[in-house]
């Protein structure tokens, strides 16, 4: 409360919230508030926690007791109820390495590459690809994905890598591919100078 003005709206802003405040209090006593909404819940035991979270952090708990499979099972299970989410992808993806399941953590990898390729994630998309073609190299991206994946690459300035990619997926190209994925394809690899055979 300054003695010469300049602070008045604050002020009353403050005195204001102070009274609504007690209104309040003294209404959710009046009519009995938390005797019939708050402690009946509590009663209950009800919670609101993400049971996903949990899990998580029982796999965790699991893993620093040495207990890896029994982790690795319950990260299967937060994995296939949060495929996007790379926090969990990432460990499933890392304990299955280390016990030499990662053909089990095989497929939520590759939907999260998928995923990050839609949303444009390159840095991210690149790292998972990366670890999911070396660990497991019969894991392909599906053809619009690859595409994209190498538009990007070469985009972000890895023609090499692009070029290869792009080479290799040429190759699974025939007559049944739909026309859509051939011109879509045909526009990244004239980005790329790549020739197409007859």
């Amino acid at each position: 409360i300054a003695p010469h003005g300049g602070g008045g709206v604050a002020h009353w802003v403050h005195v204001w919230g102070f009274v609504i405040g007690i209104v309040a209090i003294l209404a959710a006593k009046y009519f009995k508030y938390e005797e019939k909404v708050i402690a009946p819940v509590l009663a209950k035991g009800e919670t609101y926690v993400d049971k996903t979270h949990t899990d998580f952090d029982e796999a965790m708990d699991l893993r620093f007791k040495g207990k890896s499979h029994e982790a690795f099972q319950l990260l299967l299970q937060t994995a296939a109820a949060k495929p996007n989410d790379p926090h969990y992808i990432d460990t499933l993806w890392q304990v299955g390495m280390e016990l030499g399941r990662q053909k089990e953590a095989a497929p939520f990898l590759h939907q999260l590459v998928e995923t990050e390729i839609r949303r444009n994630i390159f840095e991210a998309a690149r790292y998972h690809y990366a670890q999911l073609s070396q660990a497991v190299p019969e894991a392909k991206l599906s053809t619009s994905a690859a595409i994209s994946f190498i538009d990007m690459l070469a985009k972000n300035g890895d023609l090499q890598h692009a070029q290869f990619m792009a080479q290799e997926l040429m190759t699974t190209f025939s007559e049944e591919t739909p026309p859509g994925i051939i011109l879509q394809f045909a526009v990244v690899s004239m980005q790329l100078g790549l020739q197409w055979a007859d």
